[in-house]
């Protein structure tokens, strides 16, 4: 799988910016995770996009797509912890509306 592109859509378990030109993300499908990396890279990923990456809340639904590499050493927070994913494009899901977004309080006591 090494070298592999794929496109994954996952929930963003955590993220963490590591300065304003990496972002590391730990992305979800039911119980499985997996660590993802966006990093500036010139013509493929801005500041500006690492910088929105790393603004993302927790449980977002995002589509990713990117390489997979074996990871140097074991991911101990990733329950696939032998490979990262390093992204060209992340994007929200715009099929998934966040219901908390939606939902408005209403008065009932009149």
């Amino acid at each position: 799988m090494d070298g592999q592109t794929v496109l994954i859509r996952a929930r963003v378990q955590t993220s963490r910016a590591q300065g304003n030109k990496m972002v590391f993300l730990n992305l979800r499908q039911r119980i499985d995770s997996v660590q993802a990396l966006l990093i500036v890279t010139p013509e493929k990923v801005s500041k500006q996009m690492v910088k929105w990456a790393a603004g993302l809340q927790d449980e977002s639904i995002v589509l990713v797509e990117g390489t997979v590499k074996k990871s140097p050493e074991i991911i101990k927070s990733a329950s696939v912890g032998d490979v990262e994913l390093h992204l060209e494009k992340v994007s929200v899901d715009p099929h998934v509306r966040n219901i908390f977004a939606s939902l408005r309080v209403f008065d009932r006591s009149t």
